[in-house]
């Protein structure tokens, strides 16, 4: 098996919340962790921690794919 290199870049749901917001999209991170846990969001995942609640990953590259095939030029 190739080595595979580079980084896995994450953000969290409070930036993906003001991202969103930035291009116009009424959200918040509550809405962006509900829409990982519920597999609706396809740009990350949320990991039960066995204590109630979740760890949240939004990879990057994927967010910015899902956003860029979503926005209107202005």
């Amino acid at each position: 098996m190739d080595e595979i290199t580079g980084v896995i870049n994450t953000i969290t749901p409070q930036e993906a919340a003001e991202k969103l917001r930035a291009l116009g999209m009424k959200t918040s991170p509550d809405f962006i962790r509900m829409g990982l846990e519920q597999k609706v969001l396809p740009f990350g995942d949320a990991i039960a921690n066995g204590n109630g609640g979740y760890r949240y990953y939004i990879y990057s590259r994927l967010f910015n794919e899902w956003i860029s095939s979503r926005v209107e030029p202005a």
